[in-house]
């Protein structure tokens, strides 16, 4: 899935004496030997400690080797930012192990690249690929989370065609693909169900609701292209969500996921601290956006 290109490079500077460096006097009152006086700086000069930034330059590229512009690269060693419309970015991480990764997003959804594991020297350059999908890709039109059970469905999107086959909140997933879904979470349920748009996934699901008229049920549900920002069914007060502007991500660029809660229709607690700092958060904008 990738190559990399190890490329070390080290620079030292010597200190030179000057012209007429000062000549401390010997025990017979003559001049120390000047020999000896710069291989004295010279070790004293490679002794001194000394600290090189590591550079790590990552391209990204499809499968089918067609550019990704505007791919986010993120690792745990500090290193994260977009690629610029080749594909490619550039960036100063720290040395040592470190594991990078590449994402796009596809609407609704994000797309990973595999992870990388690479070990970078103090000063050294490292040239790595990474790949993405070179098709869009489609997911089911679910939520779901932990259950004991397999994976409990909390949002079902509008037209999609889980809502076709009858997929509801409270329904349980499973098993995907045959695969039994008992200790996944939300992120690794995304990842087998995400594929090429039109490509089918089978799904295995206990109905909640009496009137399905069966317990369970499988079914071959074909991926969708997800629009972003189209809210789901939660049946549980829906909550609205908006994607940032520029402007308003510049403000709120401590906010990672980039979207910002707006409204929300439920029994909402007013004094808890997340619902007072969104709150303050929308307050802020409206009184930005209102001056001239």
């Amino acid at each position: 899935m990738y190559s990399w290109l190890r490329t070390s490079e080290s620079a030292q500077s010597l200190a030179v004496p000057s012209a007429n460096p000062p000549s401390p006097l010997r025990a017979d009152g003559g001049a120390a030997d000047p020999v000896n006086l710069r291989t004295r700086t010279i070790a004293q000069t490679r002794s001194a400690p000394r600290w090189m930034p590591s550079e790590l330059m990552v391209t990204v590229q499809t499968v089918a080797a067609r550019s990704v512009p505007y791919a986010v690269v993120e690792g745990d060693c500090g290193v994260r930012g977009r690629t610029d419309a080749e594909g490619v970015f550039v960036g100063v991480v720290s040395a040592g192990v470190c594991r990078i990764q590449a994402m796009r997003e596809d609407g609704l959804l994000r797309v990973w690249s595999e992870v990388s594991v690479v070990e970078l020297a103090a000063g050294e350059r490292l040239t790595l690929e990474l790949s993405l999908p070179d098709e869009v890709q489609g997911g089911v039109g679910i939520a779901v989370e932990a259950h004991e059970t397999g994976l409990l469905v909390v949002a079902v999107r509008p037209g999609s065609p889980a809502e076709t086959e009858g997929l509801e909140v409270g329904d349980v997933v499973t098993h995907v693909d045959a695969v039994p879904t008992v200790g996944w979470s939300p992120r690794t349920f995304a990842a087998n169900t995400m594929g090429p748009v039109g490509s089918l996934v089978t799904l295995r699901v206990e109905h909640a609701a009496a009137d399905s008229g069966q317990a369970s049920s499988v079914f071959a549900v074909s991926r969708i292209w997800l629009p972003p920002g189209a809210g789901a069914d939660t049946k549980r007060g829906p909550i609205a969500v908006q994607s940032l502007t520029d402007a308003q991500r510049r403000e709120l660029e401590a906010i990672r996921d980039e979207y910002l809660l707006l409204a929300a229709d439920g029994a909402l607690e007013p004094d808890h601290p997340d619902v007072v700092r969104l709150r303050e958060q929308a307050q802020m904008l409206a009184d930005r956006a209102a001056t001239p």
